[in-house]
């Protein structure tokens, strides 16, 4: 009977486990990419920028901030997570770099992570296994519905040279090369669903550092 007992409570606490999948990032551990990149490197600051496309006034907007990336090596992603301005709830995406894979929503990865704390990079773990092939090219994007504010990481300097405080892409960090930055906005239709804005496309800003979407990952040998 006491067996019967032991092994009923170890199914319903693991299936409790199971269905209380949480959006709140993961305690912090080892960095990012992103991370790790800008809080050694003390000649880097990063500033709150207003979005350009957004206004307070507005309810109908969902931009979408990230970065090409092509990893030197095969890895194995083990978290995704940004750094935002404004805490709430954000979808994290990763899918090929071929543009129509975005636009169709054929993801690789989707996931929602609540942030909860403005001042730091959050990261949540992935729960299936992805791994990035060497020499490819991916798109890391997180969207949100209305942000009025975005991160941009840039160099602290004296030269008033144009672009001398950029951080300018394609940049190298570790075993991946960050070749460009992407933005675009979308606005949603009276059936729920959001389409995607041309207007709202930009190639202003699209080689520096804007929109902080980070990673985790190990090298798979």
């Amino acid at each position: 009977m006491k067996k019967a007992l032991y092994l009923l409570l170890y199914i319903t606490t693991a299936l409790i486990g199971v269905s209380c999948k949480s959006d709140d990032p993961e305690p912090a551990s080892t960095p990012g990419v992103l991370e790790s990149f800008i809080s050694n490197n003390v000649s880097i600051k990063v500033s709150q920028v207003k979005d350009y496309y957004v206004s307070r006034y507005q309810s109908d907007y969902i931009t979408h901030r990230g970065y090409y990336i092509v990893p030197s090596k095969d890895i194995k992603i083990s978290a995704l997570g940004c750094k935002v301005p404004e805490k709430g709830s954000y979808e994290i995406i990763l899918c090929s770099g071929v543009p129509f894979d975005f636009v169709s929503g054929n993801y690789i990865y989707s996931d929602q992570i609540n942030i909860t704390n403005e001042n730091e990079f959050q990261f949540k773990k992935v729960d299936q296994e992805i791994i990035l092939l060497a020499n490819q090219k991916y798109l890391l994007v997180y969207n949100t519905k209305n942000p009025l504010f975005y991160y941009e990481a840039k160099y602290v300097t004296d030269n008033w040279a144009s672009n001398a405080d950029h951080i300018l892409l394609p940049h190298t960090i570790h075993d991946v090369q960050v070749t460009e930055s992407f933005y675009m906005y979308a606005s949603y239709r009276n059936d729920g669903n959001h389409y995607f804005d041309t207007g709202g496309t930009s190639t202003w800003g699209a080689f520096t550092l804007s929109g902080l979407v980070d990673l985790k990952y190990e090298v798979v040998e």
